[in-house]
């Protein structure tokens, strides 16, 4: 797993931003990511000449992946370089891989379909460059090929939807109230509480301000928003924006929650609620589900896909504080409609299922890939494991096992 980052001095560093930021932007010797190795991939910076060559960040980035694969000795009938967003190495990915002769997937992931390629013409251009060149494109929705395909005028290589695997035995409901009510005292909730939980950057299209809008349009004795952002900042201050929303709407944050952590409060709360503006398919909207909560969210590209509303979870207009408040009423007003929700919820993440289903899924495609047979497997199961499980008891069986 390779980081593309720019060259710096160790010690002359200060004297120029590229360098600076560079050095902000270093892995540390030795970082795993869920126990895969990443590193830089270290290219040649454009400091302190402009006449450098080559000139363009992405002939840069080209040829220092060239350089680090062929001393790894790819081959081409044994190894695939894979793309995680289309933008914005993909150009640079695509060229290195037509360079050595080996099979190039792009796997899109949201922002490289909804925002990048529209910035410019030059990476519009790089966009489809990227997609064009791909032997094979892999998404974690439908609605992103569905766009990447307008914008590539539907010249696109074979794609195939793989949604990201949430851990269903880490993300689970409550055993009991029991179990509930102890969670909720770790983190300051009183049992009495009714909590909608939002897991997201503090940034304005992951929906803050339409949620504090609709939470301030509501009247709901003893609500709680409490919000999970993973950095220890963002461009928008969310308790000022509470405060100017939904007066006197109590509010706690938590910050940089991963794993155990943050499954334990899935399990404390009554509600989640994710207003995005975009996205490609939300990890928290799955881990939601597979904590066996309501779920109330946008029905944005992947969103669709995995919750029919009202039946395992309930989708609103983006940008609609009015219909999100009544959707968040619905729900907040009723414990019969949350725990048929919820259940619901549960039985469907376990149908899209964890991490060892989407990696065996992948396995099997990169397989394919390689002898060549990648057109005979499309259309084989749905993405989704819609029709998985007969029935909940089954599919926690199947979890557990795994």
């Amino acid at each position: 797993m390779l980081l593309p980052n720019g060259w710096y001095p160790p010690v002359l560093w200060r004297a120029a931003p590229a360098w600076r930021e560079a050095r902000h932007c270093h892995i540390p010797d030795g970082w795993s990511l869920d126990g895969i190795k990443v590193s830089d991939l270290v290219h040649q910076n454009r400091v302190p000449s402009r006449f450098s060559n080559p000139f363009t960040t992405t002939e840069r980035v080209r040829d220092a992946l060239v350089g680090r694969l062929v001393r790894e000795g790819v081959s081409r009938n044994r190894d695939i370089l894979l793309c995680q967003f289309a933008l914005p190495y993909g150009a640079a990915a695509a060229d290195a891989a037509k360079e050595l002769d080996i099979p190039f997937v792009v796997q899109l992931r949201g922002d490289d379909v909804w925002i990048w390629p529209h910035k410019d013409h030059g990476t519009l251009q790089a966009f489809r460059h990227s997609l064009g060149s791909a032997e094979l494109v892999l998404s974690v929705s439908q609605a992103l090929i569905d766009g990447a395909a307008k914008l590539c005028n539907g010249a696109m290589p074979p794609a195939i939807v793989v949604p990201n695997g949430i851990d269903v035995t880490q993300f689970r409901p409550a055993s009991d109230e029991k179990e509930k009510l102890l969670l909720r005292r770790q983190i300051g909730i009183e049992g009495h509480q009714l909590v909608i939980l939002c897991v997201a950057n503090a940034i304005v299209r992951k929906g803050w301000e339409e949620l504090l809008d609709a939470l301030g349009d509501l009247d709901v004795p003893n609500m709680v928003l409490l919000g999970v952002s993973p950095g220890a900042h963002g461009e928008l201050d969310i308790v000022t924006e509470a405060s100017r929303r939904a007066p006197g709407l109590s509010v706690r944050l938590l910050r940089g929650l991963r794993g155990a952590e943050l499954a334990n409060v899935y399990r404390a709360v009554d509600v989640f609620c994710l207003a995005s503006h975009w996205e490609g398919l939300s990890n928290a909207v799955l881990e939601g589900m597979a904590s066996g909560l309501p779920v109330v969210t946008t029905s944005v590209a992947g969103h669709p896909e995995v919750i029919t509303s009202f039946i395992d979870g309930i989708l609103v207009p983006a940008k609609d504080s009015k219909a999100l408040a009544e959707a968040l009423r619905s729900v907040l007003g009723s414990i019969e409609l949350r725990s048929r929700l919820g259940r619901a919820a549960r039985r469907r993440a376990l149908g899209v299922g964890d991490s060892g289903r989407a990696g065996a899924r992948l396995g099997y495609l990169f397989d394919a890939l390689r002898r060549g047979t990648i057109s005979s497997v499309f259309g084989d199961e749905s993405p989704y494991g819609e029709v998985a499980f007969a029935s909940v008891e089954a599919a926690e069986i199947l979890s557990r096992a795994h």
